[in-house]
């Protein structure tokens, strides 16, 4: 058992351990958000609509882009919408919302299939698990998919993330650039192709209009070969700080600056108000085996 989970077996996790690439972004951002999502293992009661409506659409998505090479395309993005709403009415939003983000997110999807060319992004491996020893701590997680991307008239292998959001592009797409799950992603992807791999940020802008309108964008984040090879030890870094934390040398301070990112964090009212009355109102602990746990 490396050290890390050593320091943390008798906490519950999301996935057991805190070795996903995804959570090395969340220390990143704010180390008392990284605290109540996963080692308080906090999850909101009734839910978030905006989280909702990104989570459905990242379903919906991998299920087309993972669909058989010989699948009927309209077939594909049926099976892909159905996803996307069965995972809307899995969540514990209430009815009303549901009906509203059940057809935004049919929307959404509908305008995607119509926007591209499923040619320009061709799967060649789905369901990628990785396990990459840093240190004598692991980096674990799983990939999608890995793709040859059409830019240019050139491919480019990528791993492809489906991000929703309602920022402006050029912000948007910046906050990637040093964004360690995305090198994680690449990192890991480059390790089993045994060639460079990019992330391909795959965008879902809402338009706050009446009707349910979406903007879409790719935009890809190449990472150099100094930032690649500085990977290992700033993960390693961070697995030492959450584990000095973890055993109380240090304290889980906040950011408040990422407090009103792309959305306002959902653990904000329990960072301002952090009684154990606000816990048992405003959220419940995930449950083994839910989302990913």
């Amino acid at each position: 058992m490396d050290p890390l989970e050593e320091a943390t077996k008798s906490k519950p996790f999301l996935t057991g351990t805190p070795k996903g690439a995804s959570r090395l972004s969340t220390f990143q951002v704010c180390h008392q958000k990284y605290k109540w999502n996963y080692v308080d293992n906090l999850i909101r009661i009734g839910g978030s609509p905006s989280a909702s409506f990104g989570s459905a659409i990242h379903e919906g998505l991998y299920v087309f882009y993972s669909s058989p090479k010989d699948e009927p395309r309209q077939e594909a993005e049926l099976r892909a919408i159905h996803r996307a709403v069965e995972f809307i009415e899995a969540t514990e939003l209430d009815q009303q919302a549901k009906e509203l983000l059940r057809n935004e997110v049919i929307a959404a999807m509908d305008q995607y299939f119509l926007k591209y060319n499923p040619e320009t992004l061709i799967p060649i491996a789905v369901e990628q698990t990785f396990k990459i020893d840093i240190g004598g701590f692991e980096l674990t997680g799983r990939l999608d998919f890995i793709g040859r991307w059409l830019l240019e008239g050139k491919e480019i292998m990528v791993v492809p993330d489906h991000k929703t959001t309602s920022m402006d592009w050029e912000r948007f797409f910046k906050q990637w650039t040093f964004d360690l799950a995305q090198r994680g992603y690449a990192y890991a992807a480059s390790k089993i192709l045994g060639e460079p791999v990019h992330v391909l940020i795959n965008a879902i802008r809402r338009r706050k209009t009446k009707a349910f309108e979406v903007e879409f964008d790719r935009q890809p984040v190449f990472f150099d070969d100094e930032m690649m090879n500085s990977f290992e030890d700033e993960v390693e870094a961070i697995y030492l700080d959450i584990q000095d934390r973890l055993e109380g040398r240090r304290a889980w301070d906040k950011n408040g600056k990422a407090c009103v990112g792309m959305y306002t964090c959902e653990y904000f009212d329990l960072c301002r108000f952090p009684s154990q009355s606000m816990k048992d109102t405003m959220f419940r602990k995930r449950e083994k085996g839910e989302n990913g746990a």
